[in-house]
Protein backbone atom coordinates (compact mmCIF):
# COMPACT_ATOMS: atom_id res chain seq x y z
CA UNK A 1 0.00 0.00 0.00
CA UNK A 2 2.88 2.58 0.61
CA UNK A 3 3.76 2.16 -3.13
CA UNK A 4 0.67 4.20 -4.29
CA UNK A 5 1.70 7.38 -1.65
CA UNK A 6 4.02 9.75 -3.70
CA UNK A 7 7.55 9.92 -2.58
CA UNK A 8 8.70 12.05 0.19
CA UNK A 9 10.85 14.76 -2.17
CA UNK A 10 7.57 15.07 -4.37
CA UNK A 11 5.33 15.78 -1.48
CA UNK A 12 7.75 18.42 -0.55
CA UNK A 13 7.66 20.13 -3.59
CA UNK A 14 3.21 19.73 -3.71
CA UNK A 15 3.08 21.41 -0.57
CA UNK A 16 5.47 24.44 -1.50
CA UNK A 17 3.58 24.69 -4.59
CA UNK A 18 0.18 24.87 -2.53
CA UNK A 19 -1.05 21.22 -2.03
CA UNK A 20 -3.30 21.05 1.05
CA UNK A 21 -5.59 18.45 -0.88
CA UNK A 22 -7.10 15.22 0.27
CA UNK A 23 -5.01 12.42 1.62
CA UNK A 24 -5.19 9.56 4.45
CA UNK A 25 -1.27 9.87 5.23
CA UNK A 26 1.70 12.15 5.71
CA UNK A 27 5.32 12.38 6.19
CA UNK A 28 7.01 12.69 9.45
CA UNK A 29 10.67 14.09 8.99
CA UNK A 30 10.80 10.66 6.54
CA UNK A 31 8.60 8.23 8.12
CA UNK A 32 5.14 7.92 6.39
CA UNK A 33 1.71 8.16 9.28
CA UNK A 34 -1.36 7.54 8.66
CA UNK A 35 -3.99 9.34 9.75
CA UNK A 36 -5.88 8.40 12.87
CA UNK A 37 -3.02 6.23 14.79
CA UNK A 38 -2.07 9.21 17.01
CA UNK A 39 -4.56 11.94 16.69
CA UNK A 40 -2.33 14.33 18.73
CA UNK A 41 0.90 13.70 16.02
CA UNK A 42 -1.93 14.00 13.09
CA UNK A 43 -2.29 17.90 14.57
CA UNK A 44 1.49 18.32 13.07
CA UNK A 45 0.52 17.21 9.44
CA UNK A 46 0.97 19.60 6.86
CA UNK A 47 2.09 22.83 9.06
CA UNK A 48 5.54 22.56 7.50
CA UNK A 49 7.99 21.52 4.31
CA UNK A 50 9.54 18.57 6.87
CA UNK A 51 5.69 17.05 7.32
CA UNK A 52 4.42 17.44 4.09
CA UNK A 53 0.34 15.78 3.34
CA UNK A 54 1.46 12.35 1.23
CA UNK A 55 -1.48 11.89 -1.27
CA UNK A 56 -1.40 8.86 -3.74
CA UNK A 57 -0.53 9.69 -7.42
CA UNK A 58 -4.44 9.65 -8.10
CA UNK A 59 -4.70 12.54 -5.42
CA UNK A 60 -1.90 14.51 -6.47
CA UNK A 61 -2.86 14.24 -10.49
CA UNK A 62 -6.53 15.45 -9.67
CA UNK A 63 -4.86 18.19 -7.81
CA UNK A 64 -3.04 19.59 -10.58
CA UNK A 65 -5.44 19.18 -13.15
CA UNK A 66 -8.09 21.30 -10.90
CA UNK A 67 -5.12 23.59 -10.03
CA UNK A 68 -3.12 24.19 -13.29
CA UNK A 69 -5.03 22.45 -16.29
CA UNK A 70 -2.76 20.14 -16.70
CA UNK A 71 -3.82 16.92 -18.36
CA UNK A 72 -2.18 13.79 -18.09
CA UNK A 73 -1.97 10.86 -20.58
CA UNK A 74 -0.38 7.29 -20.22
CA UNK A 75 -0.83 5.08 -23.54
CA UNK A 76 -0.29 1.56 -23.95
CA UNK A 77 1.33 1.13 -27.16
CA UNK A 78 2.28 -2.58 -28.66
CA UNK A 79 6.28 -2.55 -29.73
CA UNK A 80 9.61 -4.19 -28.27
CA UNK A 81 10.13 -3.29 -24.80
CA UNK A 82 12.34 -5.64 -23.32
CA UNK A 83 10.78 -8.52 -25.05
CA UNK A 84 7.40 -7.16 -22.68
CA UNK A 85 5.29 -7.03 -26.06
CA UNK A 86 4.00 -2.86 -25.04
CA UNK A 87 5.15 -0.17 -23.23
CA UNK A 88 3.76 3.30 -22.16
CA UNK A 89 4.03 6.67 -23.53
CA UNK A 90 3.05 9.54 -21.12
CA UNK A 91 2.47 13.31 -22.14
CA UNK A 92 2.38 15.91 -20.01
CA UNK A 93 -0.22 18.70 -22.18
CA UNK A 94 -1.95 21.75 -21.01
CA UNK A 95 -3.47 24.77 -22.87
CA UNK A 96 -0.57 26.80 -21.63
CA UNK A 97 2.32 25.31 -23.39
CA UNK A 98 2.80 22.31 -25.84
CA UNK A 99 2.27 18.98 -25.11
CA UNK A 100 5.42 16.98 -23.32
CA UNK A 101 6.32 13.88 -24.63
CA UNK A 102 8.31 12.61 -21.72
CA UNK A 103 8.70 9.19 -23.75
CA UNK A 104 8.36 5.42 -23.16
CA UNK A 105 8.50 3.68 -19.95
CA UNK A 106 8.47 -0.31 -19.45
CA UNK A 107 5.72 0.35 -16.42
CA UNK A 108 2.56 2.25 -15.66
CA UNK A 109 4.35 3.44 -12.05
CA UNK A 110 7.67 4.84 -13.84
CA UNK A 111 5.54 6.58 -16.63
CA UNK A 112 3.08 8.11 -13.48
CA UNK A 113 6.67 9.05 -11.38
CA UNK A 114 8.23 10.79 -14.49
CA UNK A 115 4.27 12.71 -14.87
CA UNK A 116 4.25 13.67 -11.68
CA UNK A 117 7.82 15.03 -11.54
CA UNK A 118 7.54 17.07 -14.64
CA UNK A 119 4.11 18.78 -13.37
CA UNK A 120 5.56 19.89 -10.64
CA UNK A 121 8.80 21.25 -12.15
CA UNK A 122 6.81 23.15 -14.62
CA UNK A 123 4.54 24.36 -11.78
CA UNK A 124 6.91 25.10 -9.60
CA UNK A 125 8.95 27.51 -11.65
CA UNK A 126 5.74 30.13 -11.66
CA UNK A 127 6.84 29.71 -7.43
CA UNK A 128 10.59 30.28 -8.23
CA UNK A 129 11.53 26.26 -7.33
Amino acid sequence: MIEEFIKEEEAVDLYRIGYRGDTFAWYNFGRIEIFGHDMILDGYAGECPERPFAPTYENAFRWLVKEFGYEFEICVERGLWRNSGFFFEATLKSMKFADVSLGQFENRKDAEQALLRKAIAIAGKSFGL
